[in-house]
């Protein structure tokens, strides 16, 4: 998959998502069968996403062998909470440090409208191990993990696999939480993706995601004006290397938090992404 592009969103009183796809090639040898093709999804006659180049096939791409970074545990409940301070300061977060920042109690002087993760069945961070970044070569590194488990929700509703979105997120999550880490304020949002190649599934015996994140660059234009970063990652499951995506990309700005949910304000509807009830001019 290529070209992948978010241009806006979908919130909770949107009516219709429409979605488009167009099929540009079928190719089939020796039984196996690839489709290629293009797509983008709209909601209510805005355009939200779209994806340059997709294919779908009966088997995975073949990946040379790769081993796994080793990861170690970084500890469980959380003790207290940090300053922002200390926040910036630190090089990893335990598992019960990852659920705070998904609650939003683990800064205790945080400014207004601070990164938050996601919660619940969404949040696809277990522990970071590792959180870094050189300013002399713009360049860091996220390393991070989940327990697999296979009571988790989607493996019944997957046919037993994890879907390859919700991995994919993992990666958006966890550059959202390095801009957050990096002292900017505001909220995150995906904004897409060069390309993504997947080599196997996550099955329920594998016990562990791995998440080995290289941030290539990040932009930061001043408190209002929000910040972005992009990167590539690599993600292990039991050892096997499954995804490797280039150029991820996601943004913070302020003043674009649904935080009065579920009210029907001006922030809960999608389509192009808005700070109120003003457009973003198509930033995601």
């Amino acid at each position: 998959m290529g070209g992948v592009a978010f241009s806006g969103q979908i919130r909770p009183y949107d009516r219709t998502i429409r979605y488009e796809v167009d099929v540009l090639g079928i190719e089939s040898c020796d039984g196996e069968t690839l489709l290629a093709g293009k797509g983008r999804a709209i909601v209510d006659g805005s355009p939200v996403y779209s994806a340059a180049s997709v294919q779908v096939g009966t088997a995975f791409w073949q990946s040379e062998e790769t081993l796994p970074p080793t990861v170690k545990s970084c500890g469980g409940a959380i003790e207290r909470s940090l300053s922002l301070d200390e926040f910036s300061a630190r090089r990893y977060f335990s598992p019960g440090e990852v659920l705070a920042i998904s609650h939003g109690t683990l800064v205790a002087d945080a400014p207004e409208e601070f990164g938050l993760l996601p919660s619940s069945l969404m949040l696809e961070v277990g522990e970071v191990h590792e959180i870094t970044y050189d300013a002399t070569d713009g360049t860091g590194r996220i390393l991070a993990s989940r327990r697999i488990d296979p009571t988790d929700w989607f493996f019944p509703m997957n046919g037993g696999a994890k879907p390859t979105a919700l991995i994919m997120d993992g990666v958006w999550q966890l550059l959202g939480l390095f801009l957050a880490w990096k002292r900017n304020g505001g909220t995150g949002r995906a904004l897409g993706f060069d390309r993504a190649e997947v080599f196997d599934r996550v099955r329920p015996d594998d016990r562990k995601l791995v998440y080995d994140v290289r941030i290539s660059k990040l932009t930061q234009e001043g408190s209002r004006a929000g910040a972005f970063a992009c990167a590539d990652a690599r993600v292990f499951s039991g050892g096997r290397l499954v995804l490797y995506c280039f150029g991820a990309r996601v943004g913070c700005r302020r003043g674009i938090r649904y935080s009065d949910y579920p009210l029907r304000s001006g922030l809960a509807f999608g389509g192009a992404l808005k700070t109120g009830n003003q457009e973003l001019g198509g930033q995601a």
